[in-house]
């Protein structure tokens, strides 16, 4: 068994502190089995309650998504109160985002920068309009979410997923 401190109390510190610890195949493979059976649950103690309650917020009360989505909401209505920019203002601002946009697309195509086209495509594989509705109807699986979702795609990897309109 090894055990490296710098490894355990550093970048995978919650990972480490959080988990089960196993330091063979065998111990591993025991249990994952045990977890899968429902015979162990989550990893318990009072030490690890803290850790966990310091670094993991909202643990009661609505989703994640759904918080997320309220922010959304409300940004949103909030924007609509904000007058619209001067049409000057607009351009320049098209203008900036258009040259950024440009350069990027450049600097990608110079060796030794840490973003070429390649970089991004493995990182962002994409996915197809099927498979991400697959995706979709899994997480409603697991939420009970009945609502029907259709996901339209807008860009490579960009998709407006909204409700299909109720039928009569």
């Amino acid at each position: 068994m090894i055990v490296d401190e710098e490894i355990d109390q550093g970048f995978y510190r919650l990972s480490h502190q959080l988990s089960h610890q196993c330091f063979d195949f065998n111990q591993l493979r025991k249990t994952l089995g045990e977890i899968l059976t429902g015979q162990l649950g989550a990893a318990d103690g009072d030490e690890r309650k803290v850790l966990f309650d310091r670094y993991v917020t909202a643990q009661d009360g609505p989703l994640a998504c759904d918080r997320i989505i309220d922010v959304i909401e409300k940004i949103t209505v909030s924007a609509q109160k904000l007058p619209r920019p001067c049409y000057n203002n607009q351009l320049t601002g098209r203008s900036l985002a258009n040259a950024r946009r440009l350069i990027r697309r450049l600097e990608s195509y110079f060796p030794g920068l840490h973003t070429p086209r390649e970089f991004h495509r493995h990182r962002y594989p994409g996915i197809s309009r099927d498979e991400l509705q697959r995706r979709i109807t899994r997480f409603q699986h697991v939420l009970g979410d009945k609502t029907e979702l259709k996901a339209d795609q807008i860009f490579d990897q960009v998709f407006c997923i909204s409700p299909l309109p109720h039928r009569h």
